[in-house]
């Protein structure tokens, strides 16, 4: 028996049981993420805080099941598709940067998000715009967390100014009437 942190499909040699039981991964049987893990997520936020999503970026890849469970949960309307591409994710690379220069995103110093963070270098093309990539090309970088970033950051800049909007309707300014 290989211990996890020795395992062949761990070469990071982290030991992602001891973060499960942390409660900051959800491990998933196989090699994929299951669809209705991720789901099952969104529902729990919106059973357990009321919050239901406004929209919901993803990336493409491997994402029809988490797609069309989604859908089928809060709507076509709250799915966003975000390219994994210089173009999509540039501008939310620059918010992300420096949101965490002036320590205005707050993720609560959870260390799976940090490392992903420390792993997550840039890439610049012919006309400067930025995409990111794995720390010195490894392999063994993950850099989930900060892609999940982008996407959210993505998303939100697609859709800032009707979300902003729509929260004064549920918030009235401090001295103003609800709607």
């Amino acid at each position: 028996v290989l211990d996890d942190n020795m395992n062949h499909l761990n070469p990071e040699k982290k030991n992602y049981r001891e973060w499960e039981q942390e409660g900051l991964v959800t491990i998933c049987p196989g090699t994929e993420v299951d669809p209705a893990s991720v789901v099952g997520w969104y529902m729990e936020l919106l059973v357990n805080l009321d919050a239901r999503p406004y929209k919901i970026g993803f990336d493409n890849w491997h994402a029809k099941g988490v797609k069309d469970m989604l859908a089928k949960n809060f709507g076509d309307d709250i799915l966003e598709r975000i390219g994994m591409d210089f173009m999509s994710l540039n501008s939310a690379m620059a918010s992300l940067e420096s949101d965490l220069t002036y320590k205005k995103l707050n993720y609560n110093d959870n260390k799976v998000d940090r490392w992903c963070l420390r792993n997550t270098a840039f890439r610049l093309n012919n006309i400067g715009l930025k995409m990111p990539v794995k720390l010195f090309n490894q392999s063994s970088n993950r850099i989930d967390g900060t892609l999940g970033f982008l996407t959210a950051y993505s998303a939100y800049s697609r859709y800032s100014s009707d979300y902003i909007a729509l929260q004064r309707q549920m918030v009235p300014e401090k001295g103003g009437k609800r709607d």
